[in-house]
């Protein structure tokens, strides 16, 4: 990377970016971090090639980097005034995280941004609910987060593909390492994605491929139920 455009880069930190790197491969993301000899780090990001999420992409000496239209903002809130996804279900172990929380407490934040987005009672975690419990420990009062805006069915497809493991990663014994949910996590997690989508949620192959793996029972929904959640996913302008 030439001098003038890691210069140029440098004022794009936090901000949603199109990068090519040196190898042709194409990257929209959000642009967390340049290390040494301008290696970019970003977040959320989509190869536009594979035509999948990456998060995090590492793109080592890229050809261009410029700025996009954001669809997302990133603003300083109280750590307190965010809440948790309705999904949620990791309880987190202070003793176990103790270097990470003196490490934020040091350094002031998590070294990268947590994702909210808005809803009618206020922020709601996307991404980062680890980051943000953190950031309580360490004593943070505010914190820096990205906020998206997506709907309610987006967000739940975004908690599913961060939070349940699939085949080949458990087949590389990674999937824990990768800080996806154990067993008894992912039972508590599908049983509030029943509770608040029906059969609808089996229509995300993690989600029906972790029922079958952990021998969930799933209780159907009759069809008048199903008409219902329709009628309101409608009026919320929800897919």
């Amino acid at each position: 990377m030439s001098n003038a455009l890691q210069k140029s880069v440098q004022k794009l930190r936090g901000q949603r970016v199109r990068v090519i790197g040196n190898d042709g491969r194409k990257y929209v993301g959000w642009l967390e971090r340049i290390g040494n000899g301008g290696h970019l780090v970003l977040r959320d990001a989509w190869d536009s090639d594979a035509d999948e999420r990456v998060d995090p992409a590492h793109v080592r000496a890229p050809k261009s980097v410029v700025g996009v239209e954001p669809d997302s903002r990133v603003e300083r809130v109280a750590v307190d005034e965010i809440s948790p996804a309705p999904y949620h279900a990791r309880e987190f172990d202070a003793s176990e995280n103790r270097r990470y929380i003196e490490q934020v407490r040091d350094d002031g934040w998590t070294g990268s941004f947590p994702v909210a987005r808005e809803t009618d009672d206020g922020l709601e975690v996307v991404e980062g609910h680890k980051r943000l419990w953190v950031a309580d420990q360490a004593g943070l009062e505010t914190h820096p987060v990205r906020i998206v805006d997506i709907d309610n069915w987006t967000a739940t497809r975004r908690f599913v593909a961060d939070h349940l493991p699939y085949e080949s990663l458990l087949q590389d014994d990674t999937a824990a390492e990768a800080g996806y949910y154990e067993p008894a996590e992912i039972a508590t997690a599908i049983a509030t994605l029943v509770e608040r989508w029906g059969n609808r949620v089996l229509e995300l192959d993690r989600v029906a491929w972790n029922v079958d793996r952990i021998g969930l029972e799933v209780s159907d929904h009759d069809d008048e139920a199903d008409e219902v959640e329709a009628s309101r996913r409608a009026s919320r302008g929800e897919p």
